[in-house]
């Protein structure tokens, strides 16, 4: 694992504890993101919960993967090689 994966892991496990308190709270303010304000326009308050909740699920499930070292069969672990000619 190299030095840059806990961090990114650890953030975006921050962001999906930040955006499911976000989606169970009582705050009006993230709702008025652009993307947000829309749908809670068109569908309502609990259809933006759960776009919430569905941004806090993806960013926890990313997060476990970095940390868990899980990566595409074709992807090196340890970084970018240099080409060689």
């Amino acid at each position: 694992m190299s030095y840059d994966e806990p961090l990114v892991g650890s953030l975006a496990i921050a962001f999906a504890v930040v955006s499911s308190v976000i989606a169970v709270g009582p705050w009006n303010g993230p709702y008025q993101l652009r993307s947000i304000a829309a749908v809670r326009g068109r569908f309502g308050k609990p259809a933006a919960r759960c776009v919430w909740l569905a941004v806090a699920i993806a960013a926890f499930t990313a997060g476990m993967a970095i940390l868990s070292g899980t990566r595409p069969s074709y992807a090196e672990p340890g970084g970018v090689h240099a080409i060689e000619h």
